[in-house]
């Protein structure tokens, strides 16, 4: 055991990175005060984010250059519905409440691009969104094509996938993006019904893509691969 209930309560997602270092996010906090949390070695954890600058946290991402992201359900102290941590520092706001109030999923790719699931609110509204170093954000996919996103993921090769809980005008309910081109569908909405979760094995040469499909589905998968 990590981590106790009374310590994260409510964690909503969990990443680790090379170094053996463990990140949680904890949406209802905790006895520890805080909503994002750091375990290294299996010792004690620590506090990255308070629940006071970080109300209801609901993804983590660490990455290999020690920069932790985080995605916000309901904002916080600090404005931002996703924050970057560099080195467990001060954190940084890379999106805001306003552009996007209740941010659900945030991944980062190898050379730096951060994507993030906005799930409703804000002038972005219900998107996929794209930030290159710090910059402006970038629409890759609309909540007509991608309705009810839930989880985004890219590749160690920089394809970007998202699930999309309610399908949209694509057709498809997980869908992939390679260098920001025309969308294609992986899994329809029949094959995969309301995906909740994405991800692609860096660990494989095959390029093999997981899925979960909470609602079931014509593949009769609530877990599903696609791909070698």
């Amino acid at each position: 055991m990590l981590l106790t209930t009374a310590q994260c309560t409510n964690p909503t997602s969990v990443d680790g990175i090379s170094t053996g270092v463990v990140y949680a996010a904890c949406s209802n906090g905790g006895s520890l005060g805080g909503s994002v949390l750091s375990i290294v070695d299996g010792g004690t954890p620590s506090v990255m984010l308070t629940t006071a600058q970080y109300a209801y946290a609901f993804a983590v991402h660490g990455t290999s250059m020690g920069v932790v992201y985080a995605a916000c359900y309901n904002g916080g102290s600090l404005g931002g519905s996703v924050l970057s941590i560099v080195d467990g520092g001060t954190p940084s706001v890379i999106l805001t409440t306003a552009q996007c109030a209740y941010a659900y999923s945030v991944h980062v790719s190898s050379t730096g691009v951060v994507y993030v699931i906005c799930s409703g609110g804000g002038s972005f509204g219900s998107s996929v969104l794209s930030i290159i170093n710090g910059g402006t954000p970038a629409v890759l996919l609309t909540n007509a094509q991608c309705n009810g996103p839930q989880n985004v993921y890219t590749s160690s090769t920089g394809i970007v996938y998202a699930a999309c809980s309610g399908g949209g005008s694509i057709g498809g309910s997980v869908l992939s993006i390679v260098n920001g081109g025309t969308p294609t569908t992986l899994l329809t909405t029949a094959q995969c019904t309301n995906p909740f979760s994405v991800y692609a094995s860096s660990a494989s040469s095959t390029g093999v893509v997981y899925a979960t499909c909470t609602g079931g589905g014509s593949l009769g998968g609530s877990v599903v691969s696609i791909g070698a």
